[in-house]
């Protein structure tokens, strides 16, 4: 992410609406804005709150998308 676009992390008496990442998550599109993902388990001791996360594939949408 170029350092141009970073906007540091959000307030966190005022979070950002929807997902609380979103603002600073390469990957946010449409729905991160309006609804806050539940956590899910990736793996035994991995959590996630991610819309992109696939748990029945034992992986997280980052590590994933990042090797494409």
């Amino acid at each position: 992410m170029p350092a141009e676009s970073w906007i540091g992390p959000p307030n966190p008496a005022n979070p950002p609406s929807g997902c609380h990442f979103r603002t600073r998550c390469p990957f946010a599109f449409d729905k991160c804005a309006t609804v806050q993902p539940p956590l899910i388990t990736i793996r035994a001791g991995h959590e996630a709150a991610c819309h992109l996360a696939e748990p029945e594939k034992n992986l997280c949408c980052i590590r994933r998308r990042r090797k494409q």
